[in-house]
């Protein structure tokens, strides 16, 4: 019987396949070092999917090629060369892989771990792999978050989602501190717009926010806050703009009242003091038709026919003057 380790050709394979790995699994971090001068830098930024564009070109072909070889020696099993060992790390390296290339591997060696279930190990190895990837990519979004780059938050935390790891709580608190984090970011640009009464703005910014985040209760109910004011603000104008056309001065001056309260940096009281002072322009013709009244009414008790006829004139000659009032 022959022993698979006195088998020069599987020796070889075992001997090329190690020599492989240590070059795609020690060349990222080497690489990654030569980029950065101090441990804080090193810690922080390993991370195959951000560090990946500022590789040296022959860097990143010499681990896509060693990885295309690796992807060729698998069996049809799923395995390489039968080897639970070996296979555990060549997933291990597919799996950091940011274009996921080799995805079909992947799912190989999993559909044999499906039909295979006693290899619990290699089963438990490759979640683990797949957990501590999956939170490797998390750990970098509140940065992100921090710099209010939501694209990129949301390309990382998709990254993350479709490794399929265990770690859906974790995914779940991240997708909430995404949405969150970017409804807040559109409500303060909402009420910035506000301010500078661009509303049509500051509504599309509120939208925004309750689409982003549909289970924040604060960005709905900014919302509907918002929407609540300008229903109010357009109804108030719209009984000004009829009361001041019809010359109905007094409400239209009651009215403006209203929209102060309301809506104190509204265009529409600037108009204030004309109205103010056409209501005393007014109040000052109708206290001398008043004057003349008083003049005609010589008894307190009766008018003489005199009298009316006289009042009758006055309305007459004054009527387009005395209709301008909404007493």
């Amino acid at each position: 019987m022959k022993l698979p380790f006195l088998d020069m050709s599987y020796s070889k394979w075992i001997l090329e396949t190690w020599i492989l790995l240590v070059t795609v699994l020690i060349l990222i971090p080497i690489e990654i070092w030569a980029q950065f001068s101090s441990a804080d830098d090193l810690t922080t930024s390993f991370d195959y999917y951000e560090m990946r564009r500022e590789f040296n070109p022959r860097v990143l072909e010499t681990i896509d090629q060693g990885l295309r070889w690796l992807e060729i020696q698998q069996g049809s099993n799923g395995l390489f060369h039968n080897h639970l060992g070996i296979t555990a790390l060549v997933i291990a390296a597919f799996l950091k892989h940011p274009e996921k290339k080799y995805s079909e591997a992947i799912k190989l060696y999993e559909k044999y771990l499906s039909l295979d279930p006693n290899n619990t190990k290699a089963n438990t190895g490759i979640l683990e792999a797949k957990d501590a990837w999956c939170l490797s990519l998390l750990e970098g979004i509140p940065g992100l978050l921090e710099k209010s780059d939501f694209p990129g938050a949301r390309t990382r935390f998709n990254q993350a989602e479709k490794i399929c790891s265990r770690k859906t709580a974790e995914l779940k608190k991240t997708q909430n501190q995404i949405e969150e984090g970017e409804a807040k970011h559109l409500i303060e640009k909402a009420i910035a717009f506000q301010k500078q009464r661009k509303l049509e703005e500051a509504l599309d910014n509120y939208e925004k926010a309750s689409k982003a985040a549909p289970n924040y209760k604060q960005a709905k109910t900014q919302l509907k806050t918002f929407r609540d004011f300008l229903d109010k603000k357009n109804q108030l104008e719209s009984e000004y703009n009829v009361a001041s056309n019809e010359t109905q001065l007094n409400r239209a001056l009651k009215i403006l009242g209203q929209i102060e309260s309301h809506d104190p940096d509204n265009e529409c009281l600037n108009k204030k003091a004309e109205i103010s002072k056409r209501i005393a322009q007014y109040d000052q013709e109708l206290n001398l038709v008043r004057d003349l009244i008083n003049i005609q009414d010589k008894s307190p008790s009766s008018i003489s026919r005199e009298g009316e006829v006289n009042l009758l004139n006055i309305w007459s000659n004054n009527k387009g003057e005395l209709e301008k009032y909404d007493f």
